[in-house]
């Protein structure tokens, strides 16, 4: 006989398979949730999120009631839960802090103001200072009256340009049909025979070059790379100023009077020093810059300097002024070894004027003609002017072989040091 079969299982229905499926899709529900935690199984990403994020979360899946949470939050030693910590990522150390912009205001059209030709200027108030960073493109502008900036070098170069016209003008209006100037024709502060330290009358031709080096100068700032030539800002005016000077010097000579003569050789004298230490401190840039600028200026300084000197002496020696009785030739001999102590400071700055020992040269030669063979005559005065005139330019000339010497030294030094150097050697 068969043993009795087992009684099978029961094969499980519809109605007991739909209580697991519904259990199981209730949990699944839930694992969103349980996915979206930071302290569970996510990483860096989700615990940087704003806790805004997981309560929104939290809200769009609701827990349902009487099922367990399968994973409980994490807790503490102490029992407790421990709490949400978001990592905010630190900024590097080396990088500055960078302060927000304001926002800039809006023009027509929807664009910045800024940006729009037509647009307001921007407002100070706000901290906008620098118009390049916020992209401007409104030209200058005065930042209390909103008007355009006043076109200062414009201004400048037409200044210059119609001194330098009247310079030539007055230049040509005082020279007589003989070809004489005013000075030459002049029987006061400038006249030959006035005074031991007085030169001849060729000395004044020094404005023929000084006025030449004026008009190419008028026409060298209106090129167009020297426009915007910064060194001109300074050049510009002095220029002008020393036209000024001159027209003043040619109507104080013409008039005939030691005083004005004098006065305006003072200006003459510390204006030429300006441009010199300008000259010092602003060299040019090239070759032709500085004869349109610096030769001009000094043949002005130095032709101010023998205007000072031979009117000071005509006015000391109209009046009979002998301090100490040393007598008019010790006094000449003094004046003289002034001015060529100072001339030779002067040219033993920079790299050496050139252009104001050879104007100076030309003076103290003129000096040593006119008393050796002129009235007074002086062979001791017009011996010591020849010596002073070979001395200066004997210091400019040293002075820019000195400079020059050096500078091709410098030059040539760091190659010497290479050519020095033993050669590395190889590695085995």
């Amino acid at each position: 006989m068969n043993p009795p079969s087992k009684p099978s299982a029961p094969q499980p229905g519809p109605e007991t398979q739909r209580g697991p499926v519904e259990q199981r899709g209730s949990v699944e529900q839930r694992r969103p949730v349980e996915q979206r935690r930071p302290d569970a199984q996510h990483g860096p990403e989700d615990l940087n999120a704003p806790d805004a994020q997981h309560r929104q979360d939290a809200q769009s899946f609701p827990d349902p009631q009487g099922v367990p949470d399968p994973a409980p939050p994490l807790r503490g030693t102490s029992g407790k839960t421990a709490p949400k910590r978001l990592v905010k990522p630190a900024e590097p150390a080396h990088l500055p802090k960078r302060t927000p912009l304001p926002k800039p205001k809006r023009g027509p059209a929807g664009k910045p103001a800024e940006l729009h030709r037509g647009g307001t200027a921007p407002d100070r108030s706000e901290g906008v200072s620098d118009p390049a960073a916020t992209g401007t493109v409104n030209p200058p502008r005065s930042p209390r009256s909103g008007r355009a900036a006043i076109p200062v070098r414009l201004i400048r170069r037409v200044a210059v340009s119609a001194a330098t016209a009247g310079a030539v003008w007055s230049t040509a209006f005082t020279v007589s049909a003989d070809n004489e100037s005013a000075a030459a024709r002049l029987q006061g502060a400038l006249d030959p025979t006035g005074s031991l330290l007085a030169p001849a009358a060729m000395v004044w031709w020094l404005w023929l070059p000084i006025v030449a080096g004026l008009l190419a100068y008028a026409v060298y700032q209106w090129l167009p790379r020297q426009r915007t030539n910064s060194r001109h800002d300074w050049f510009g005016w002095l220029v002008l100023a020393a036209e000024l000077v001159a027209f003043g010097w040619l109507l104080a000579v013409s008039a005939g009077t030691a005083a004005g003569v004098l006065a305006v050789a003072v200006a003459q004298v510390a204006l030429g020093l300006l441009c010199i230490h300008r000259s010092n401190s602003i060299p040019p840039a090239t070759r032709t810059e500085g004869w349109v600028t610096d030769v001009p200026l000094g043949l002005f300084f130095a032709a101010g300097i023998f205007s000072l000197t031979t009117s000071a002496a005509h006015i000391l020696t109209s009046t009979n002024a002998d301090l100490a009785g040393w007598g008019g030739v010790a006094w000449a001999l003094i004046g003289l070894v002034t001015v060529t102590m100072g001339v030779i400071v002067v040219c033993m700055t920079d790299r050496g004027h050139l252009a104001v020992a050879v104007a100076a040269a030309w003076g103290l030669s003129c000096v040593a003609l006119e008393r050796l063979t002129g009235t007074p005559g002086s062979m001791v005065i017009g011996a010591a002017a020849a010596g002073s005139a070979f001395l200066v330019l004997l210091s400019a000339g040293s002075r820019r072989h000195q400079v020059d010497h050096e500078r091709r030294w410098n030059e040539r030094h760091p190659q010497q040091e290479q050519e020095a150097e033993p050669p590395a050697e190889e590695e085995a």
